[in-house]
């Protein structure tokens, strides 16, 4: 069960729409602060009103993951949400970063880079994941590989690529 029937409510204020108008300007740069409580309605009134890519920065990783759950509640759980996690590793520690988390960011890119998703991504990130060092466009989409429905590739072939491009096996 979702909450989505209550989005178009805050999609009818005058207020709702003379946002909207402002973020769809070009280089808009509107920053929002919203308390707790109403932010995942909102922020999912504003994601199916743009259908636009939207990241949200909350303060706290915690409340990442609580605003990543509670956006499935208002938007359904096939809506394309992610949440770009924090490395749980310090840069200079000799452990290996979370597998999880690596993931996490590396499907979230994913979805900011694909131009021919059926939907764009919303993206929860907290403060503490944003100031987090990631690949920069350039390397992220060298060492990216389609595979598509209807493909055909030696699978040989397919992993020698996948480990010139940094995969592990």
């Amino acid at each position: 069960m979702t909450l989505s029937a209550l989005l178009p409510l805050l999609s009818e204020s005058e207020r709702f729409q003379e946002l909207i108008h402002r973020l769809r300007a070009p280089r808009s740069r509107e920053v929002l602060i919203a308390p707790d409580a109403p932010t995942p309605y909102a922020v999912g009134a504003l994601w199916r009103s743009l259908g636009a890519p939207i990241v949200v920065v909350t303060p706290q990783p915690e409340s990442a993951r609580r605003l990543t759950a509670q956006l499935y509640t208002w938007l359904g759980d096939n809506a394309p949400i992610y949440q770009f996690a924090e490395n749980e590793t310090l840069p200079y520690e000799r452990l290996s970063p979370d597998r999880g988390a690596t993931h996490q960011r590396l499907r979230s890119l994913a979805a900011l880079e694909d131009r021919l998703a059926p939907r764009p991504p919303l993206v929860v990130v907290s403060a503490l994941a944003l100031s987090q060092k990631t690949l920069d466009p350039k390397t992220f989409r060298a060492g990216s590989y389609r595979v598509e429905v209807g493909d055909v590739s030696a699978p040989a072939k397919l992993v020698e690529t996948w480990i010139e491009i940094g995969y592990e096996v």
